[in-house]
């Protein structure tokens, strides 16, 4: 019992400065850029996609509107 009386006196330590949720600032700034730009990659394959898809959809219906516009007999 002298033990954990004596243990129980020592002062608690101080929490770690410059830290956010126990991690440190230059993790969470490294980690930021690599989020970045993923999401620009991501954000330009999207746009690429986006750009593949409506040439696709004009042509799609430049072919609807020909064909809707000729005469049937």
């Amino acid at each position: 019992m002298a033990k954990a009386k004596k243990s129980a006196k020592k002062p608690a330590k101080k929490a770690p400065a410059a830290k956010a949720g126990g991690v440190s600032k230059n993790y969470v700034d490294t980690k930021f850029k690599s989020l970045q730009e993923k999401i620009d990659e991501l954000v330009k394959r999207v746009e690429e996609l986006e750009a593949k898809v409506g040439a696709e959809k004009r042509e799609s219906v430049e072919e609807t509107t020909a064909s809707e516009g000729s005469p049937e007999a």
